[in-house]
């Protein structure tokens, strides 16, 4: 932070107050200049800034999953993907929330596909029936699943070793501080079950009230990729 510049009858609150603004107002021109990240090139795929083990891990059938993903310029979307961990059972279904302090709120998105999890491993494509536009800021990348034998890839349910276990919040300290899957958060979901529908957009217009969850599975890793 740049020293405070003074002023004859300036007072100490009011300069350091007017230090305050200059430096909140350089840190929001240094963001809004890219230089927090280094950008997105159109064409090309991205995902979250997690920190975590990866591994497969079936999911539970008609159940909402979301988790946080800091997009960091605005852009527009060209589709999302999933990758299949192991041939299984199933559809699976994405999405995108908004970010409502701390947990998702209204639908942005809905994927027009179901993929279908009973194929050779591969990567799962997702398209929209509109591309979406983002704004910078946080966004939530949601996924259903038809049914509980459905094994995307996955970030580990392990909360110590993963950052997505910090980006929810743990119920207690001991979550942030002590190894082990039974000491905090890996994963977020609608509280309310929700019936997969295949062929049809389902999901709800707003989140609903959210859950946390521990032990496996953890979250499907979700990429996203440029207009």
């Amino acid at each position: 932070m740049s020293a405070p510049i003074y002023k004859p009858g300036a007072t100490t609150a009011s300069v350091t107050a007017a230090s305050a603004a200059a430096a909140a107002a350089s840190t929001a021109a240094t963001a809004a200049a890219g230089l927090a990240h280094p950008g997105l090139v159109t064409g090309r795929w991205y995902g979250p800034q997690l920190g975590s083990q990866v591994t497969n891990a079936a999911m539970a059938a008609n159940v909402l999953y979301a988790y946080p993903i800091l997009v960091p310029t605005s852009c527009t979307l060209a589709g999302l993907a999933m990758r299949i961990g192991t041939q299984s059972v199933g559809t699976g279904k994405l999405g995108i929330y908004a970010n409502a302090s701390g947990v998702p709120g209204t639908l942005v998105a809905e994927a027009t596909q179901d993929g279908d999890f009973n194929v050779a491993v591969t990567t799962l494509d997702y398209t929209f029936s509109a591309n979406p536009a983002l704004s910078a800021g946080w966004h939530w990348f949601a996924s259903c699943f038809s049914a509980a034998t459905a094994t995307p890839v996955t970030y580990s349910s392990a909360p110590a070793i993963s950052t997505l276990g910090n980006l929810l919040g743990h119920p207690s300290s001991i979550g942030v501080l002590a190894s082990g899957t039974s000491n905090g958060a890996s994963r977020l979901f609608r509280t309310a079950a929700l019936t997969y529908v295949a062929a049809t957009a389902f999901f709800p217009a707003s989140f609903g009230a959210v859950s946390y969850g521990v032990n496996t599975p953890g979250m499907p890793i979700i990429a996203y990729q440029l207009v």
